[in-house]
């Protein structure tokens, strides 16, 4: 039962073919979208704006963006839009440009601003603007911010237009120049366009490996790095083709050294140490890497230096949130750069540099991973390196996210028959409709076995996607290729099945669908008292509210089964209230130790049960007994633990 969750998400592509986004101006600086989206409109205030595009007034092109006062409409804002862009070129200064109309050029309208900032959370950050007046006809706007005090690339720029007064005013083309020339006309720094791709030599994969296990050591360890006076990405953006080109294990830890020596002092800590109490759980914590013969004395000696002296607690990319639970802070997300679905081998390699040293630090079951987490990084690092188009990288950010053997990882994209499979003794049957008219217009049937699929066995199937999908074992990533179309979901609109049903074959052809009305019908008992006196109680749709009315109704029964094969809501806390005959415990606490990143520490239990206040709380004495499959997973896992320990 995995109870300390680390949820990593990936959204991305996944099948075998891949449409790239073309983000020409992902900003839609020029609102000539059908919609203003992603620009953002503020509700927080007193709404008497409306904002629209407007196909009538405008400076270029189709729409511009028209802000009126305006109380008795529907949609209406509190007059500020904001847009949230990736800065993704390098420069040294900024300019903007907007063009701007007013209906009342006396008056000032509003105002335009873009804040740059550093980080996610805005800690640091420049600010400039203009306001909106004299604008009696099209009037161009203009301002410029000096990126010097920033480490670049910044995290982003936040684009605001506010209004104010009654007077209606238009915004429209707006332009942003990095160091003179338009930010979108430039390549992105992330573009793998012109990249030439050579297989890496042993020394490179060796030299790479070590930069991987450094880079991450020294972003949670390193007093000044875990501060975040560094920015850390671009730290590594450096040193990727610095370690690349070094030719030998000495130059390697040269390179390395010098790297570590320009971070800046590492003061000695009053609580030096390397020593780990007896209390902690250590089974995560592997820093074997650090005895490499082929690092140098000298960099072994300035790691455990490091170690000894090492930041302690919150950090710039960490800190606890309530109950202790693990909050990553700081981490630029490139997701609004250009070209990042398929990016240059700098972001390939952070991405996977990135995600092994959350891993390697912060994942309570890191050491139940198959094969070792260590040897996950020999494998994916050439991989990474040398993926050449796009479906290679999604496959293998696939496969790696999923190499933790955790079921709250996940990477999924395809279109879907109306139909639920389920595996049952080895064969893919219909076990469910989705959409009665739908699965109707080409005759499929619950209970219909499918064989192949466009011509290819399902285990065949099964063993190419497998390792693509999240799962702890086995049965669960088979239920999970179920439940998410993994085995007959696809990029084909049109798909040919082989069908067994009943002692007959044949084939159909059948469709995929992008979406559709789900039809299939709901079950609506949450208990009920079976023959022989047994009650049963479907923990998927039990509510809180009905706890105390179902344990008066089921008082006197034989016994209860809890079928927790489904996703129960939070009921398990008040129903072992009735089911305990004292407060128990039945789960230990164990939570990430910020003073030394990769331990855990045991926080004491979980105690559910009876309260003193429940003395007169009915408490059922009959047998219970749990249902589970390899449904049974996450809050259901934790559900079946606290009815493990009656």
């Amino acid at each position: 039962m995995k109870w300390l969750f680390l949820i990593l998400f990936i959204v991305s592509g996944f099948e075998f073919s891949l449409t790239v986004r073309a983000q020409v101006n992902p900003g839609n600086l020029g609102f000539e979208q059908k919609n203003i989206f992603p620009w953002l409109k503020s509700y927080y205030s007193k709404r008497k704006y409306l904002i629209t595009l407007d196909s009538n007034t405008k400076h270029v092109g189709q729409y511009s963006l028209r802000f009126c006062f305006d109380t008795l409409s529907k949609n209406i804002s509190d007059g500020y839009v904001t847009n949230n862009l990736g800065l993704d070129v390098i420069g040294k200064k900024l300019k903007f440009s907007a063009w701007v109309l007013q209906s009342n050029p006396d008056d000032s309208a509003g105002f335009i601003s873009c804040v740059v900032s550093q980080d996610i959370g805005e800690r640091k950050t420049a600010a400039r603007g203009r306001s909106i007046i004299n604008a009696k006809e099209w009037t161009r706007l203009e301002w410029e911010m000096n990126l010097d005090t920033f480490s670049v690339p910044v995290h982003h720029l936040r684009l605001n237009i506010g209004a104010k007064g009654k007077n209606i005013f238009w915004v429209d083309d707006i332009t942003i120049y990095v160091d003179g020339e338009d930010l979108y006309s430039q390549p992105s720094f992330a573009s793998a366009k012109n990249e030439n791709i050579t297989p890496l030599s042993i020394q490179q994969k060796k030299n790479l490996l070590h930069l991987c296990y450094i880079w991450g050591f020294l972003k949670y360890f390193h007093p000044q790095v875990a501060a975040g006076k560094y920015n850390w990405d671009m730290e590594l953006f450096k040193m990727i083709p610095l370690v690349k080109k070094v030719s030998s294990d000495k130059m390697l830890s040269e390179a390395l050294v010098t790297w570590i020596d320009s971070l800046g002092e590492v003061p000695v800590c009053k609580n030096n140490d390397t020593e780990i109490a007896d209390s902690v759980f250590m089974e995560n914590l592997d820093l074997t890497w650090m005895k490499s013969s082929l690092l140098s004395g000298d960099l072994k000696n300035k790691l455990n230096y490091i170690l000894a002296n090492r930041h302690r607690g919150n950090s710039y990319y960490l800190s606890y949130r309530p109950v202790q639970n693990l909050d990553f802070l700081n981490e630029n997300n490139y997701g609004k750069w250009r070209e990042i679905d398929y990016p240059n081998e700098l972001f390939r390699l952070q991405f996977l540099f990135r995600y092994w040293n959350t891993i390697q630090y912060f994942y309570p079951y890191k050491y139940t991973i198959e094969k070792g987490w260590n040897h996950v990084l020999v494998k994916f690092i050439p991989l990474f390196a040398e993926a050449s188009n796009p479906v290679t990288y999604h496959l293998n950010m696939s496969e790696l996210v999923n190499s933790v053997n955790d079921s709250h990882s996940g990477f999924y994209d395809a279109i879907v028959m109306p139909m639920k499979t389920t595996m049952v003794e080895n064969k893919l049957v219909v076990s469910s409709i989705k959409n009665d008219s739908l699965a109707n217009l080409y005759g499929l049937q619950i209970g219909d076995i499918i064989e192949k699929i466009n011509g290819e066995g399902v285990k065949q199937i099964i063993k190419k996607k497998i390792h693509f999908v999240n799962g702890s074992n086995y049965p669960v990533k088979l239920a999970y290729m179920n439940a998410y179309d993994y085995i007959t979901g696809g990029k084909d609109t049109i798909v040919n099945l082989s069908i067994k049903r009943g002692e007959k074959r044949f084939s159909l052809r059948a469709k995929r669908y992008n979406q559709f009305q789900i039809q299939s019908k709901k079950d609506t008992v949450r208990w009920k008292i079976l023959p022989d006196n047994i009650g049963f109680v479907n923990m998927g749709i039990l509510e809180k509210k009905d706890i105390d009315s179902m344990f008066n109704q089921l008082a006197n029964t034989r016994a209860i089964i809890f079928d927790v094969r489904n996703y129960p809501k939070s009921v398990i806390f008040t129903i072992c209230k009735y089911l305990y005959a004292k407060p128990t415990a039945f789960a230990k606490i164990l939570v990430p130790n910020l003073d030394f990143p990769g331990t855990f520490l045991w926080k004491g239990n979980i105690v559910y049960g009876p309260a003193a206040a429940d003395t007169g709380l009915l408490h059922y004495k009959g047998k219970v007994v749990i249902l589970v499959n390899e449904n049974t997973q996450s809050h259901a896992e934790w559900t079946a633990m606290a009815l493990q320990a009656i």
